[in-house]
């Protein structure tokens, strides 16, 4: 969606409003965001995050639509693109800012989390460096922001339906920790400790005593 966020200010002024105006698409967006954190990680002890993804991919691509449609389509110029661009753009990014990570970190566990995570948003970047000039030169070739909006749409629903196959149950055990035999009883360390299915720091507790009571002798009186 970088493409929508970087052209945005642009797109604005292009079809009439201000350059005190334009910036506010952004900067409604980035402040609906804040409380939409709070939203979006209070929906994530309740909801599966991968549900919440495809809901952040639907409210990310419908906020290019809805450009495409009040702006392009229907000639609106006013609040109302500005306020319903704000909402959508603010709460999918307060969602996919929430959310992404503890998605990752529920699929792939945490042993290698720092690294996995960084491979994905090392992704993203790369989104962010190439979505900018696609829209711009969509701009240049068009003369219109158009089908940059219809992509950006269509890219949100694919995201939204692709996420929606993530199954973080299914993946997780395939990424965890695979100790090797140091003990040579032909076990994995893990594994044992699974079939042992003990705690490996209950072997730090001493064991307790135990004892048996028998019959008490009574003592002979001389």
């Amino acid at each position: 969606m970088s493409a929508i966020n970087v052209n945005t200010t642009a797109f604005a002024e292009g079809v009439g409003y201000t350059p005190l105006v334009a910036p506010l698409f952004m900067a409604i967006a980035v402040g609906i965001s804040v409380p939409g954190r709070f939203i979006s990680g209070w929906l994530t002890d309740r909801i599966a995050p991968q549900a919440l993804m495809a809901a952040a991919g639907l409210l990310l691509g419908g906020s290019a639509v809805a450009l495409h449609l009040l702006v392009i389509e229907f000639g609106m110029i006013g609040y109302v693109p500005i306020w319903t661009f704000g909402f959508l753009q603010g709460l999918g990014i307060a969602a996919a800012t929430v959310v992404l990570p503890i998605l990752v970190g529920r699929c792939f566990g945490d042993l290698e989390f720092g690294k996995i995570q960084g491979l994905v948003m090392a992704g993203f970047a790369f989104g962010v460096i190439l979505g900018g000039p696609s829209a711009a030169k969509i701009f240049d070739t068009t003369g219109s922001y158009a089908w940059a909006f219809v992509v950006c749409g269509a890219g949100g629903a694919i995201s939204m339906v692709l996420v929606l196959l993530v199954r973080p149950e299914a993946l997780h055990g395939e990424f965890q920790a695979v100790e090797t035999d140091t003990d040579g009883d032909g076990f994995d360390d893990g594994e044992e400790v699974l079939v042992m299915g003990t705690d490996p720091l209950d072997s730090l507790d001493p064991a307790p005593a135990v004892t048996r009571k028998g019959p008490r002798r009574q003592k002979r009186r001389r």
